[in-house]
């Protein structure tokens, strides 16, 4: 073991950054975790949910901090953060009588989920120095989508050297729960973590016992020895820390040969312990690959399941003596994070979205036999589909026609409506709660934020630099990527049809513009190496303006205006001999923005200008083209305006409209108060206009026509 570390070549933290590991644990951070537990969670074996701390936080939190502080002093916790109760699900479709067709859930107590999450608050923000950034699992500022958009790069990029090259996907075999305490030890130490910290860890795995907990009756208590902990914040990041020397092994080894872009070698992603090899020469590097997990598992506890790993060759001479190898062989198609990873890009769509669209079918077969409401239907909806489809949008950079979303709404909106007739438009229904909607999911909103969060990542040359970025990039060179994408006018696809990825998302920008009828030029189209802007590619000229603070065309407006050369000059310091470039870059714009000179921002550019890593971005962005398609409730307020006689201020209708879900807790409320106020009910007066034999008048009085007001309201018999 202490060889296999010594060469891994390990990172280490410095010493400013141990130190910050290792100071000791505040109050103040105490009370931060407790304010950030989330509700709704199963208690642990004490039956305290993290509300009640949540609650009694002013409280609480100094005896808490007191017990940790002594229990580090004293080397050992209060048995009762030690305990966790497992209980058991069983794996749908699996043999009820068989142990392993049961998935294990510990329920840890709150006052130990408050200890680890504290460390893990800490740990959180050094990761990134010490975990490669081939490892996206639980490490801050990492997506799943980037090993999946590595691969696909890999995959489908015509620029593929003419070398043998497969993609092999390791199973690990209970890979959390088969790590070897002394070995996790000897690993934090190898990355200086700090005694004190390390402590801390020791004091958390000293003496972890469980008991079973099934249709209430409680095992014997017994003792865990290896793993790390099931529902510990900490569990995710020490597994990151426990498998990176397995992967540096891999990156190091000269006889394991990855696959080789300009300035990236790709040799190994990982998401937690899904691990993705790329190979070429794999008669070579595929031995090499098994001596080095064979021993890392000696001492490790790291296994793989050689049933579940899969090898699928993307160009190989001889596919013969894959036979002997112990993966599982796939020629078409093998399952990556949940995707379906296809040999051919045009198969992607059909292999993961069609069996979506069959299971959705099938669930609201079964949801039709239930008595639920039209706001059942929709969280039905938002709960269990949005989550499935919104990963595959996320993860599968493939262009969908329009065509497909409104199949989508063909099977979703008559459910909705419980397969009677609509009432109100689709629209009202996907408004937000606070302007008086339903918040029903609008799936080509989702599908273009998850794609457009993609682009924000490829506009921002400020963040690190990812290997499926670099690729990307490169694909479009001498052009930026950023220019192919939000170029004003159609170019040539020999720019970019070298790469399937990259074309989809111009058709994707493409789609967004067109529905949104945008301007033909962002201000976020970047001035250097423009292939529309041909003056931008025959020499640097731009590309130092770049350096001195001008990069896009909305650099060139100051306060608000098309700014003049002198005050670039002023601004920018340009030199005075760009002045003729200054002349081109302003024709440039004026041809594709005729008012040019006072042009603002289109709330688009705010949508693709921002961080690629903050939180929630596609939600975000989603919310940014939902307050652009709102539909007007003018026509609705009219109506109650002409039938109570009187004006209702605007301030008043958006209070009314709030007021829908701030009624009442009670969900039936809540969609009452819809109903009424978009007027959903059929009066009589209007049952009349669209049945002339119907009576106009009310049923209750017999004396007045049955408006709404009067049915819901002024009707005397209602008294």
């Amino acid at each position: 073991m202490q060889n296999f570390l010594e060469d891994c070549n390990l990172p280490s933290l410095n010493q400013e950054d141990s130190n910050f590991l290792n100071k000791e644990i505040s109050l103040g951070e105490i009370r931060e975790t407790i304010k950030s537990l989330k509700s709704g969670k199963t208690p642990g074996p004490d039956g305290y949910p993290g509300e009640f701390y949540k609650t009694f936080s002013n409280m609480l939190s100094p005896y808490l901090h007191k017990m940790l502080v002594q229990a580090n002093e004293d080397g050992a916790l209060p048995p009762t953060l030690d305990e966790a109760f497992i209980t058991v699900i069983h794996k749908k479709g699996k043999d009820p009588e068989e142990v392993g067709s049961y998935r294990p859930i510990s329920l840890l107590n709150t006052d130990q989920k408050i200890l680890s999450k504290t460390l893990a608050n800490r740990l959180s923000t050094l990761m990134g120095k010490l975990v490669h950034s081939d490892q996206t699992g639980f490490i801050p500022n990492r997506n799943s989508f980037f090993n999946l958009r590595r691969l696909f790069n890999i995959m489908y990029s015509q620029r593929l050297p003419n070398v043998d090259l497969a993609v092999i996907s390791l199973d690990a075999e209970k890979a959390f729960d088969q790590v070897e305490w002394s070995y996790l030890f000897k690993v934090l130490q190898k990355f200086n973590i700090g005694e004190g910290f390390i402590n801390w860890i020791q004091l958390l795995y000293r003496n972890p016992c469980a008991r079973i907990l099934t249709n209430q009756s409680l095992s014997p208590r017994f003792n865990l020895y290896r793993g790390t902990r099931q529902g510990c914040a900490l569990s995710p990041m020490l597994f990151a820390l426990i498998i990176e020397p397995l992967a540096q092994a891999i990156r190091s080894h000269a006889a394991i040969h990855g696959y080789n872009t300009k300035g990236t070698l790709n040799k190994i992603s990982l998401y937690a312990d899904d691990i993705l090899l790329y190979v070429t020469d794999p008669q070579t590097s595929i031995p090499a690959i098994l001596d080095v997990i064979n021993m890392f598992g000696t001492f490790s506890g790291y296994r793989i399941n050689w049933n579940k790993s899969e090898l699928m060759p993307i160009r190989l001479q001889n596919t013969s003596w894959l036979e002997r190898l112990p993966f599982k062989l796939s020629l078409e198609r093998f399952t990556y994070l949940g995707i379906v990873v296809t040999k051919q890009y045009s198969s992607l769509f059909k292999e993961n979205f069609p069996p979506l669209m069959q299971r959705l079918k099938a669930n609201i077969q079964f949801w039709r036999t239930l008595p639920i409401s039209l706001l059942g239907r929709i969280n039905a909806i938002k709960m269990v589909f949005l989550p499935q489809l919104l990963y595959l949008f996320q993860n599968i950079p493939v262009f969908i026609p329009k065509s497909f979303h409104k199949q989508l709404d063909s099977i979703i909106n008559p459910f909705i409506w419980d397969y009677k007739t609509h009432r109100i438009g689709k629209k009202h229904l996907c408004k937000s709660k606070m302007e008086g909607g339903l918040s029903l999911p609008n799936f080509i909103f989702y599908y273009w934020a998850a794609n457009l969060r993609a682009v924000t990542f490829l506009l921002d040359d400020a963040l690190p630099s990812s290997s499926w970025l670099n690729m990307e990039r490169e694909d479009c060179h001498p052009f930026s990527i950023g220019a192919v994408i939000l170029s004003p006018v159609k170019l040539e696809m020999s720019l970019y049809s070298n790469n399937p990825i990259i074309h989809s998302t111009v058709r994707i920008w493409k789609q967004i513009k067109v529905h949104f009828d945008l301007r033909p030029i962002s201000f976020m189209l970047p001035v250097a190496r423009n292939p529309s802007f041909a003056p931008s590619n025959l020499d640097n000229t731009f590309e130092r303006w770049g350096e001195l603070g001008i990069n896009t065309i909305g650099d060139l407006y100051i306060e608000g205006t098309f700014a003049s050369f002198e005050l670039l000059r002023e601004t920018y310091n340009l030199p005075r001999s760009n002045f003729f470039r200054y002349l081109q870059i302003r024709d440039y714009v004026r041809k594709h923005l005729p008012t040019f000179e006072n042009a603002k921002p289109s709330m688009f550019n705010g949508c693709i200008n921002i961080c690629p890593t903050s939180d929630k971005l596609i939600s975000r962005l989603y919310d940014a083209f939902q307050s652009v398609s709102t539909p007007s409730t003018d026509a609705i307020k009219a109506k109650w305006e002409e039938e109570l006689g009187t004006d209702i201020s605007v301030a008043d209708w958006e209070d009314s409209l709030e007021y829908i879900h701030t009624c009442s807790i009670n969900s039936r409320h809540r969609l009452i108060q819809f109903k009424v106020l978009h007027r959903l009910h059929y009066s009589k007066t209007k049952l009349h206009r669209i049945f002339p034999d119907t009576s106009p008048m009310c049923d209750k009085c017999h004396a007045a026509q049955g408006t709404l007001l009067h049915c819901y309201a002024l009707c005397p018999n209602l008294h």
